[in-house]
């Protein structure tokens, strides 16, 4: 208790200094920690709100965006179902081809329309390639064969068609078997 005493004591005297001698009090005041306190928490309370607005501002501009992909097993029906009108040349079956495809809604795009790829329909957003080859010897093979490796990899799967007007069944087989290994699963060739 008599400590307590002297402190109070002490205290008061210190205090009656500091009032005769206003610079030190009011050093001491400017000083004080409660100020700063105070000051730091609404500090505080402004930064964690403006964390909270960037947080719903990204939130907002977050988008989902969904791609329709067209399905191959349809496309090739629809090619199996065609039934070609004989020509001479290569570019009036690719037009028959094309309107086939169109009537049937696909989204189809012509090879003199497009740009780097060298099939002659494009279905989809770069999905499936149609290429379309009349076949009247062995070299048609050859130029397919180095297309198809050319391009492959802009495409998801690849359609060849072949009109056979070559009738050498043995050496159709077996250049069939060569494109089909290239790719097993992304190529599919049809003869008409």
């Amino acid at each position: 208790m008599c400590s307590g005493k002297i402190d109070k004591e002490l205290f008061r005297d210190l205090r009656k200094a500091l009032i005769k001698d206003r610079d030190i009090a009011s050093t001491i005041r400017i000083k004080s920690t409660p100020a700063k306190v105070i000051i730091r928490k609404s500090k505080k309370v402004i930064e964690e709100e403006r964390i909270k607005e960037r947080i719903t501002e990204r939130e907002i501009t977050r988008r989902k965006v969904t791609v329709e992909r067209i399905s191959f097993r349809s496309v090739l029906k629809a090619i199996r179902d065609i039934s070609f009108i004989p020509s001479k040349k290569e570019k009036e079956y690719e037009k028959q081809l094309y309107q086939w495809l169109r009537a049937k809604k696909y989204s189809v795009v012509h090879e003199s329309l497009r740009r780097g790829a060298r099939f002659d329909l494009v279905l989809g957003d770069d999905e499936i390639a149609v290429e379309l080859k009349i076949i009247r010897s062995s070299g048609d093979f050859r130029h397919l064969i180095g297309q198809i490796l050319q391009y492959r990899d802009q495409f998801r799967k690849i359609i060849i068609v072949l009109i056979d007007q070559f009738r050498n069944p043995s050496i159709m087989k077996k250049e069939i078997r060569r494109i089909k290994e290239m790719a097993p699963k992304d190529i599919e060739v049809i003869i008409k």
